[in-house]
């Protein structure tokens, strides 16, 4: 008997290990630049796994997916120099695991109201991560699902997560359960709204406000090629990468382009982006809020303001500026008409970094309706229209991507409220910690 407990235990822990590591590469493939449409089960199989294990394993499955989606995400291809470009996928698998053990505290997962709580873990995790130096949102697997990041114009990036985390979590007690569960069916009609509340906004706010030519450049932006590729576009505003001229090459950049440009580069510690004019005009910088972790000798700026062009007020965040909330929040409750991203990322195997962090972009742009124009220094220069949908791309190498978006004052209730639904989520789930404290007093007659 003991033999055959020890049988099934194994097989159990070895089928848990199997769906830990199906769930991760699915949600290496979810995301760029593989961008298989598997976002909204990515994470169930995981979810699926944690019922059959010991409670003090679950950490160690999420780590184990954290590690998967990082080697998928950047080719399996990881030198030993580069093992520390993992630490965010595994930070991102801590969280994974501490999710996994509030879905086995919550238990029954067949019901709605358990699985909004599982979700309302994963977006308060998101929340608390973003103080971290490498934030990671659930969303970024459905970053080209235009209909569904319409939610964010309410949300922001939040509602999203809530949605994913809450339907990974009811699709995979479904799997372990091995039957259809309420909380499956709310959330497949919740989905079905969600996209049709997002094609309706879609078609009433993408083709409206002024139409703008623009440009992204990638690569040197003072190489003469670039340069008469930017000339023969027809662009009216170009954006070139962050930190890639001096200062004092900016008005003559201009000049050369025969546009306003978006010039990057660095100023008194402070790293730096500003407009230059073909008349010789230069706006007043706007410094970079968000230094990444290696540039620790960055002085980082305080506020966003939108510089004034012939076009409406045009923003800039610097590159790992986007992938916090407050920067593009700050532009919009001012009316910014776009914003532009100088952008220079680091690199990893595969571009890793530059796929993950341009997926952010399209969910940026639909919190606020407002176009998104990233130059980066080597690949992944994107084009983005004001409801988040993705109008041209890059690969590698010098490049100039231009086309034409449509401008108006941006904002949204998101603009508007912020960064609501995190407190909402903390609330929530304090309330239900408090619930079934006061259920098991009861139980034990105090």
């Amino acid at each position: 008997m003991a033999t055959l407990t020890q049988s099934r235990r194994a097989t159990q822990v070895g089928v848990a290990l199997g769906y830990a590591v199906l769930s991760g590469l699915l949600m290496g493939v979810a995301l760029p630049p593989y961008d298989l449409p598997l976002g909204f089960v990515a994470l169930a199989p995981f979810f699926a796994a944690i019922w059959t294990l010991p409670r003090l394993l679950v950490p160690l499955l999420g780590l184990l997916h954290g590690w998967l989606v990082g080697m998928t995400a950047m080719g399996f291809g990881v030198a030993l120099s580069e093992v520390g470009a993992l630490l965010p996928f595994l930070i991102y698998g801590v969280a994974v695991g501490v999710v996994g053990l509030v879905a086995r505290d919550v238990g029954d997962l067949s019901r709605l109201r358990a699985v909004l709580w599982v979700g309302a873990a994963g977006v308060l995790l998101e929340y608390l991560e973003s103080f971290l130096f490498i934030p990671f949102h659930a969303a970024m697997a459905v970053w080209r699902n235009t209909p569904f990041l319409q939610l964010a114009t309410v949300t922001g990036v939040w509602g999203l997560s809530l949605f994913l985390w809450s339907g990974w979590a009811a699709l995979g007690y479904a799997l372990a359960m091995r039957r259809w569960t309420p909380a499956l069916t709310a959330l497949v009609g919740i989905g079905v709204a969600i996209h049709a509340f997002g094609l309706l906004a879609i078609w009433w706010s993408e083709p409206r406000g002024m139409p703008l030519r623009v440009a992204a450049v990638q690569g040197d932006p003072t190489d003469a090629e670039l340069i008469q590729q930017v000339r023969q576009s027809e662009a009216q505003f170009a954006v070139i990468p962050e930190a890639s001229i001096m200062q004092e090459q900016a008005i003559p950049l201009a000049k050369e382009m025969g546009v306003p440009v978006m010039v990057g580069f660095w100023d008194n510690g402070y790293n730096c982006a500003a407009i230059a004019f073909p008349n010789g005009r230069m706006t007043a910088p706007y410094h970079k809020m968000h230094p990444y972790i290696v540039e620790r000798s960055t002085i980082p700026g305080t506020h966003a303001e939108p510089f004034p062009t012939e076009f409406g007020l045009i923003g800039a965040a610097i590159c790992y500026d986007t992938m916090f909330t407050d920067t593009l929040r700050q532009l919009c409750r001012q009316r910014a008409v776009l914003v532009g991203v100088p952008t220079n990322d680091p690199v990893a195997s595969n571009l890793a970094y530059h796929h993950l962090h341009g997926a952010i972009h399209t969910i940026r742009a639909a919190e606020h309706r407002i176009p998104i124009v990233r130059a980066e220094s080597w690949a992944t220069s994107m084009i983005v229209n004001r409801v988040g949908r993705l109008v041209a791309s890059a690969g590698e190498g010098p490049a100039v991507l231009t086309t034409t978006v449509q401008v108006a004052s941006s904002g949204t209730l998101y603009t508007l409220l912020g960064d609501y639904l995190p407190l909402i989520c903390l609330v929530a789930l304090a309330w239900g910690v408090l619930r079934r404290r006061g259920g098991c007093h009861k139980s034990s007659g105090v």
